[in-house]
């Protein structure tokens, strides 16, 4: 069977409160989400209060983390649909990056 979650901001509250992406206690973690051909949307969760630069450092951070935790624990991230194709086919876990909350865009 494959899963596929849209949309969770547990990237950004790790990167918040120190922790790992393979092991800890928010509600998504490597070690409690392995499923065959896992796909998760992670979302950098943006404040409304952070515009122009902030917002870019912000997101820029935990974009840096986000790579660092997906090369670390092995997981694809897909960046279009060829990978994302490739990377259930081969039933590994994958990723697929999200911004919430747009200020970053500006």
């Amino acid at each position: 069977m494959r899963f596929w979650d849209l949309h969770c901001d547990t990237i950004t509250e790790c990167r918040k409160q120190g922790y790992s992406l393979r092991e800890n206690p928010l509600h998504l973690d490597l070690h409690r989400g392995r499923f065959d051909a896992w796909v998760q949307t992670y979302a950098i969760w943006l404040p409304d209060t952070l515009r122009g630069e902030a917002a870019w450092r912000y997101f820029s951070e935990n974009y840096a983390f986000f790579c660092d935790e997906m090369t670390q624990n092995g997981v694809d991230v897909c960046h279009d649909a060829s990978q994302l194709e490739q990377a259930v086919r081969s039933d590994s876990p994958a990723a697929v990056l999200a911004v919430e909350g747009g200020a970053v865009l500006g």
